[in-house]
């Protein structure tokens, strides 16, 4: 397993925050981070010409590349819109070569009354639409389970699903930390998802029920709060997820992450010390496996 950087991590996540593209991409560099994985929307509205320039120049690559897909909507021209402007990304995305695409679906407020059956019908169109474009630019698209709405995107069965239905042109991104917040045990995800798994993102979450704490948590239906803190230091099961990795055979890119109020160039450092710790210790393959 080898890290990739993750420009997620340094954005607006609590309020306003500028990002400096190059900082972040030199930041990797000198870290000895030889790939990145780029969060489309901080980049929207930029001149990508000084990002690419930048990475070539750090002799990085692009891995995977997370870009809006936002089609959750019952009225078609406003899906369309969003299919547009998914197709949009997705050739900015193949200027700074990125082999991989994790669309980043639409998530309704918990008002809402979308129903999780009509949001993965949307995802499914705009994917069968957008597989042409994604063969061109010699890309696969990659399906997030995420936390928030967990009740619509978390769950792994729907991941396997999809999965399944597009075959080899449709893979998936495991998140630890997704699976935590969406109510499932991690561990036990993972072992459903791996045989579609192409990167991993690691995060860790401390929680707190029935008060919302502030700004930087995150919220569930259930009424559990979640907040980002250290990896390794909260309620993610970060160490048996990274060992079944490791017995798995998985030999691909993890992005550390964090989501949170902090100095994320702080919280970062420490991030990258622990992923090297941890898949410094991974274990062999399993028998058989």
């Amino acid at each position: 397993m080898q890290i990739a950087g993750y420009s997620y991590s340094f954005g607006p996540i609590t309020g306003p925050r500028e990002i400096d593209h190059r900082a972040v991409v030199s930041w990797f560099r000198d870290r000895g981070v030889g790939a990145l994985e780029l969060y489309d929307p901080w980049m929207e509205g930029l001149d990508i010409a000084p990002i690419k320039d930048a990475i070539a120049e750090a002799q990085m690559r692009v891995h995977v590349c997370d870009v809006n897909c936002h089609v959750g909507a019952r009225n078609p021209a406003e899906r369309q819109a969003g299919l547009d402007r998914f197709h949009q990304r997705l050739r900015i995305a193949g200027r700074l070569g990125a082999s991989y695409i994790l669309l980043l679906p639409s998530m309704p407020p918990w008002e809402s009354d979308l129903t999780a059956g009509e949001c993965h019908q949307w995802l499914n169109e705009a994917i069968e639409a957008s597989l042409p474009l994604a063969r061109e630019l010699g890309q696969v698209l990659l399906v997030a389970n995420l936390g928030f709405r967990g009740d619509i995107y978390g769950d792994p069965d729907w991941v396997v699903e999809t999965c399944e239905h597009f075959g080899t042109d449709v893979r998936t991104v495991y998140d630890v930390g997704n699976f935590t917040m969406a109510g499932h045990d991690s561990v036990a995800a993972l072992e459903r998802v791996y045989p579609y798994t192409v990167h991993v993102h690691l995060k860790d979450w401390i929680t707190l029920e029935r008060e919302r704490p502030g700004s930087s948590w995150r919220g569930t239906r259930e009424g559990a709060w979640f907040q980002a803190v250290d990896l390794g230091q909260g309620i993610v099961p970060l160490d048996p997820v990274i060992a079944r990795l490791g017995q798995l055979g998985y030999d691909g890119m993890v992005s550390p992450e964090y989501e949170g109020a902090e100095d994320p160039w702080q919280v970062m450092d420490r991030a990258l010390d622990y992923t090297r710790s941890a898949l410094s210790i991974v274990p062999l393959p399993a028998p058989g496996q």
